[in-house]
C-alpha cells in the first residue's frame, strides 16, 4: 500500500512499530514502509499490543485499510474532498427542454460554494464554480443508505462531496440532513483554546 501511494518510508531509530508485540514477525525490508503507514494513521494494528505482520487481511480490515488511505489517495489522484450544507437549491428550465439546477452550499469555512447541474438531450453537465465540463454523468449521491442523483438532495443536507483537477463533481455523500441538524444562537463569552472550550449565553 505504501508503494501504491507513493508514500516515503521512514528509516529511523525510534520506530513506534517496535512498540507493537510481534513487530520482529514482520519482513524487515518491509518495517520501514509499515513505519510510514503507521505515521499516516493508515494502520495501527488490533488495539490489543500486536500488529499481526504475518496475517492475512479480513475484508473488513480491507475496507477499512482503503477508507482510512482516503486524504492520500485524494491527494495523489488530484481530488479534493470538501464538506458543508445546503443553502438553497434552484432549478430552471433553459431552450430546448434542457434544465439547469444550482445548489448553494456554506462550506466549513464559512464560504460560499455552487454545484452548476446542466442536463440537456446529449447528456449532464455539472461543475463547481468553475470552467464548463463537457460530457459529464449525473452526479451519485448516497443519503440514506440508498443510491441517487442530484434529485435526491434537500436544503439542510450536510454533505461531502469530491470533485477532480477540473472542478467535475464525481460524488456526493449526504452525511446528515436537516431533520438531524440542530442550530443554536448564542453570545459567546470566552473561547478556552487550551480545553477547546467555548463558554456561551443562550
Amino acid at each position: 500500500l505504501a508503494l501504491a501511494l507513493n508514500i516515503e518510508p521512514i528509516y529511523d531509530q525510534n520506530l513506534i512499530f517496535s512498540n507493537y508485540h510481534d513487530w520482529d514477525k514482520a519482513d524487515a525490508k518491509k518495517i520501514p514502509y509499515i513505519e510510514a503507514i503507521i505515521a499516516k494513521k493508515i494502520m495501527n494494528g488490533n488495539g490489543d499490543g500486536y500488529f499481526y505482520p504475518d496475517k492475512n487481511l479480513t475484508r473488513e480490515q480491507a475496507a477499512q485499510l482503503i477508507f482510512n488511505s482516503e486524504n492520500e489517495i485524494f491527494d495523489k489522484t488530484g481530488h479534493k474532498k470538501n464538506i458543508g450544507t445546503i443553502e438553497n437549491i434552484k432549478t430552471q428550465k433553459l431552450e430546448n427542454n434542457n434544465k439547469e439546477t444550482i445548489i448553494d452550499i456554506r462550506d466549513t469555512n464559512g464560504d460560499l460554494q455552487q454545484i452548476l447541474i446542466q442536463s440537456s438531450k446529449t447528456g449532464t453537465l455539472n461543475e463547481i464554480t468553475g470552467s464548463k465540463l463537457d460530457n459529464s454523468e449525473n452526479v451519485i449521491v448516497y443519503k440514506n443508505g440508498q443510491i441517487g442523483f442530484i434529485n435526491t438532495l434537500t436544503i439542510g443536507d450536510k454533505i461531502k462531496y469530491i470533485n477532480n483537477v477540473d472542478n467535475k463533481l464525481n460524488f456526493i455523500n449526504v452525511l446528515s440532513n436537516k431533520l438531524t441538524t440542530e442550530y443554536i444562537v448564542a453570545q459567546i463569552n470566552s473561547v478556552d483554546t487550551i480545553n477547546k472550550k467555548i463558554n456561551t449565553t443562550n
